[in-house]
C-alpha cells in the first residue's frame, strides 16, 4: 500500500472516529480518487509484447484487443495467493502488434496493488477496482461491504457518519471504478440501467440494497419476477448458513480454488460477473 500511494498519504486518511460527517466523506473521496490517479481502468487495449522500434508507440496507442475466450491462468499467477479466476485470451487488432495475449483476472489485494509495476498500472475493470478500493479502506480502519448489482457491475459501501444525524453511521454508495461517493441514482438515471437485485456482501451477512439505488423500486420487482418475500426467505437461508456453516476445505486442506480446477460452468458464471459493461466515461486503456 506505501509503494502505491505513500505511506504519509495512508496515514493521513486513516479512519477517525471523532471526524465529523463531512470530514469523513472528504476523506472517502480522496481515498476513491487516488485508486484512479494510481490506477487505470482497462478498457480493451492490446497489452501484448510490443514490437521494437518506432511502430511500438503506435502499437501502445492505438492497438486494441477482442476477447477470444478463457483460459487458466499462468502457473506464476494460478495461486490463492493471486487469486486469478481465469485469464483472458484477446487477439490484437493491429496487424503492427503481435496477436494473443492473455489477460489475468486477479482478486487478491497484493497481486492487484503489483499490476502498477507489473501490468503497466492497469488495474482492470469494475471488479478489480471494487476489491482493490476494498481492501485500502479496510486496511486504514472504514468499515466496507462489497456491492453486487446483477445487471453487471460492482462497487463497494462505507459505513460513514450520516449528515442528518451524526451520532448515527449509514452504508454509503462508493464506486471506485468511477471516483464517485454517495450518488447511488446514478445507475438508474445517469447510465440507463434497468436494475433488478443489488446485494451488499460481508463474510457475516447478505443484505438486498437495490431500494437505495433506484427511484422505482416496483419497476426492479417486475423485471427480478419474484417477490419481496420469496428474496427475504432465500436471504435468510443465505445468512443463516454464513452464521453457521464451515467452509469445507478441498483437497489439501485448501478452501480456494485455483483457476485450472474450475468447470466451464464455474467460468461462465465468474466472467457474467467478471466481464460486466461498464458505461464509463472514464476507460483509460
Amino acid at each position: 500500500l506505501a509503494k502505491s500511494f505513500g505511506a504519509k498519504f495512508l496515514e493521513d486518511h486513516r479512519f477517525n472516529g471523532l471526524w465529523s460527517a463531512a470530514e469523513q466523506r472528504t476523506h472517502a473521496k480522496a481515498l476513491l480518487a487516488v485508486i484512479k490517479d494510481v490506477y487505470i481502468f482497462y478498457g480493451g487495449r492490446c497489452l501484448a509484447s510490443q514490437p521494437s522500434g518506432p511502430i511500438a508507440d503506435t502499437c501502445v496507442a492505438e492497438g486494441k484487443s477482442v476477447s477470444v475466450g478463457r483460459l487458466a491462468c499462468r502457473p506464476e499467477e494460478d495461486s490463492t495467493d493471486h487469486g486469478c479466476v481465469f485469464a483472458e485470451l484477446r487477439s490484437c487488432t493491429s496487424k503492427i502488434c503481435d496477436p494473443f495475449f492473455e489477460y489475468a483476472r486477479l482478486q487478491a489485494p497484493i497481486p492487484l496493488l503489483q499490476t502498477r509495476t507489473e501490468r503497466s498500472k492497469v488495474l482492470g475493470r469494475c471488479e478489480e477496482f471494487s476489491r482493490l478500493s476494498h481492501a485500502l479502506f479496510a486496511s486504514l480502519g472504514y468499515e466496507v461491504r462489497y456491492i453486487l448489482d446483477f445487471t453487471d457491475h460492482v462497487w463497494i459501501e462505507v459505513s460513514l457518519k450520516s449528515t442528518s444525524d451524526e451520532r448515527q453511521q449509514t452504508w454509503v454508495h462508493a464506486d471506485p471504478s468511477e471516483n464517485v461517493l454517495d450518488q447511488p441514482l446514478m445507475y438508474e438515471t445517469g447510465w440507463g440501467k434497468k436494475l433488478t437485485m443489488i446485494f451488499a456482501v460481508s463474510p457475516w451477512q447478505v443484505e438486498h440494497v437495490t431500494a437505495r439505488y433506484t427511484a422505482d423500486y416496483e419497476a426492479t420487482v417486475k423485471r427480478r419476477r419474484f417477490s419481496d418475500q420469496t428474496m427475504a426467505n432465500a436471504l435468510t437461508a443465505v445468512n443463516t448458513r454464513l452464521r453457521t456453516d464451515q467452509p469445507e476445505p478441498r483437497s489439501g486442506g485448501s478452501p480456494h480454488m485455483l483457476s485450472r480446477e474450475r468447470s466451464l460452468t464455474e467460468l461462465a458464471l465468474w466472467g457474467g460477473f467478471l466481464d460486466g459493461t461498464d458505461t464509463s466515461a472514464n476507460v483509460n486503456v
